[in-house]
């Protein structure tokens, strides 16, 4: 049985709901408390889920005394209830309740966010048991203790018990707090001293963590504090550090951010203990955020770890390679944000370096200023996902001899941003059979995608989707011929020196055979002469969009009697292409075209020029709408008959007409011209 109160209302001990499971208390301004006196010890013995928000009256939920009743509560969650100082309020006992402890035996989840003036959970002179509680989260910026009725200064006092604690996130307590656990004088090293032996995930901000053993902590997110030289060390004696590596024998995941030292930091002191290599060998993920002085982070000695996430450090490089070689095997993601310093990702990887990460299967990185090269691989055969943004000296990605050929077999997606340097992904033969996405933008030196010998095909079995957007320098995709069977949707726009986005296959005297190619989009390229020097077959293409391309004349330019046949033709768009004459110079079958659009082209005479090469009719037997705007020199739609028998509106200079059983749609386009047939009542359309 669940219940949701939304009205004002007080509980009075009388009042009782013996089989009521879930409470929930939202956005009541009137509630003061939920109970203001001595509750009947079975009122609510059924309760597991009391959740409160946005009750902002309210003062505390009840005396101690209630919390008798709640026997079964597992969940107590409250958020953003502005007045609340206490959740429980501190009163004077009743005859018949235990003055000396205070129990929530089956409680497991206790959540209390966003209380701008609570102080504390209880004040009072009870302690408290918490047999049940796995999860506790608090996120308060004025409560400086967890309970109070004892002079310590810790968080938690000895009063409170977690023995089945596993997971505490504390966000934002009170700038007070500085000591979080009372621990027992000459006991600070031993795992009987902790407090919270089965604990595995703590989240902690602008506290120093205590020197004792975590014995069980998996995951460890803390903000450090302090001008430490070392982060992590073997010994406790260095002030400031987050932590030595005996205190996390079983830690996999650390997520560092927001070090405020003022002192030159290393992330860990490599003194080549047993220590060490134990903390190092068993970390599994790494997030160091916002360390604006950390200059040494030395990731080459995680020999385990799977997900790294760097962000805003002052270090030059990650990696070392001095030997010659490095391989992570375990290494899967790799994130490196805002590192401005960063030159190299692996020190000491040159082209004589063997780097090897044989898991990798994302690889991003953002806003690096200085980074000039990444490295030369050997072998990264996982990986799948590639991201470069704002890398303004990367050249190229990937560098090797001239022979040495990049094997990247489980690449899928690649996506290339605002890199002002960089003039190829690699400097050498590449390989991606699995290639699925490829996205450059606003790269201004970027000459070719893919380079090479002229006659060595470009093979990507798995290409559908192409984007290129903004390269200044951009003369083709790729100077060698290509084969993408399954290549399906194409974007490029804003490249003012690229003439064919295929110059390649020009050089093997081979078709550009596109089987699966469907949208084409090309805008803004003004030196565009041809999608491909050779004859484009793409049997799919539905849909055709060209846009500010100054030098192109025809879209297929093959002067000859070769059909140019496009069965899946949809929809054509032309706009503001200067020297455009004509769709093709060659026959056109496209029985499926139902839309054409053409705008400003001054120089087009006819959108078809090509049929009357073959003493054809142009059949057109899908065409519903025609569209020409400031079209001036287009006097006829072709020198051959077009039938047209879908045809229903022809738009011609912002004049809609109306076509009543009329096949030929040159007669209508010189009627329109000449003025002699009259323009369709706008009620009739």
């Amino acid at each position: 049985m669940m219940f949701m109160l939304l009205v004002s209302l007080e509980w009075e001990a009388q009042v009782a709901l013996t089989s009521l499971e879930e409470l929930s208390l939202k956005s009541n301004k009137s509630i003061v408390k939920i109970w203001d006196k001595e509750s009947n010890l079975n009122s609510f013995q059924n309760l597991k889920d009391l959740r409160i928000r946005d009750c902002g009256e309210m003062e505390s939920i009840g005396l101690p005394s209630i919390f008798l009743s709640l026997v079964k509560l597992e969940t107590l969650s409250i958020n953003n209830c502005k007045k609340m100082q206490q959740v429980i309020s501190d009163g004077s006992e009743t005859q018949g309740i235990p003055k000396e402890i205070i129990t929530f035996p089956n409680l497991k989840r206790l959540q209390i966010k966003f209380m701008e003036n609570l102080k504390s959970f209880y004040d009072g002179s009870c302690k408290m048991a918490f047999p049940s509680l796995e999860r506790l989260e608090l996120n308060c910026k004025r409560m400086t203790k967890f309970a109070g009725g004892t002079s310590s200064t810790a968080f938690f006092p000895k009063t409170i018990e977690f023995p089945s604690l596993e997971s505490l996130w504390l966000y934002e307590l009170s700038d007070e707090v500085r000591v979080l656990w009372d621990l027992p004088v000459g006991e600070g090293q031993g795992i009987s001293s902790n407090p919270l032996p089965n604990l595995k995930t703590l989240v902690i901000r602008k506290i120093k963590l205590p020197s004792i053993v975590f014995p069980s902590l998996s995951d460890l997110t803390v903000e450090a504090v302090g001008d430490a030289k070392f982060l992590f060390s073997s010994s406790s004696e260095n002030e400031g550090c987050v932590g030595t590596f005996s205190q996390f024998p079983k830690l996999e995941k650390l997520w560092i951010q927001g070090c405020a030292g003022s002192v030159k930091q290393q992330f860990i002191e490599d003194d080549g203990s047993t220590a060490i290599l134990n903390f190092c060998g068993q970390l599994r993920s790494l997030w160091l955020q916002s360390a604006l002085n950390m200059e040494v982070v030395s990731l080459h000695l995680f020999k385990s770890l799977r997900d790294v996430y760097i962000s805003d450090l002052a270090c030059e490089y990650l990696f070392s390679a001095d030997g010659g070689f490095l391989q992570l095997q375990s290494l899967e993601v790799l994130r490196i944000y805002n590192c401005p310093n960063l030159e190299v990702i692996i020190r000491g990887g040159d082209k004589d370096t063997t780097v090897v990460f044989p898991r990798l299967k994302t690889l991003a990185l953002q806003d690096l200023e200085g980074m000039t090269k990444f490295c030369s691989i050997s072998d990264i055969p996982s990986l799948e996902r590639l991201g470069i943004y704002s890398c303004n000296k990367l050249e190229s990605l990937f560098f090797g001899e001239p022979n040495q050929v990049v094997e990247l077999p489980s690449l899928e997606k690649v996506t290339i941003r605002s890199c002002d340097a960089i003039k190829s992904i690699s400097t050498t033969p590449l390989k991606a059979s699995k290639l699925r996405e490829l996205t450059v933008s606003n790269c201004p030196e970027m000459g070719w995608l893919l380079d090479g010998e002229p006659n060595q095909v470009v093979e990507l079995p798995s290409l559908e989707h192409v984007t290129i957007d903004e390269c200044d320098a951009i003369k083709s995709f790729s100077t060698r011929p290509l084969k993408a069977p399954k290549l399906r949707e194409l974007t490029v726009s804003n490249c003012p020196e690229m003439e064919w986005f295929l110059s390649g296959n020009s050089n093997c005297n081979a078709d550009l055979e596109l089987p699966s190619l469907e949208n084409v989009i090309i805008k803004k390229c003004p030196k565009m002469k041809s999608f491909s020097p050779v004859v484009l077959k793409a049997p799919r293409l539905r849909k055709l969009y060209v846009e500010q391309c100054s030098k192109w004349e025809w879209l297929f330019d093959e002067e000859s009697n070769q059909v140019v046949e496009l069965p899946s033709l949809e929809e054509v768009t032309i706009k503001d292409c200067d020297a455009m004459k004509s769709f093709s110079a060659r026959p056109l079958k496209a029985p499926n075209l139902r839309k054409l659009w053409v705008f400003n082209c001054p120089e087009m005479e006819w959108f078809l020029s090509g049929n009357s090469n073959c003493n054809a009719d142009l059949e057109l037997p899908s065409l519903e709408n025609v569209t020409i705007k400031d079209c001036p020199n287009m006097k006829s739609f072709s020198p051959a008959v077009p039938r047209a028998p879908k045809l229903q509106l022809v738009y011609v200079d912002n004049k809609r007409y109306r076509i009543a059983e009329i096949e030929d749609l040159n007669h209508v386009l010189i009627s329109a011209n000449s003025s002699e047939q009259t323009a369709a009542d706008e009620n009739d359309l």
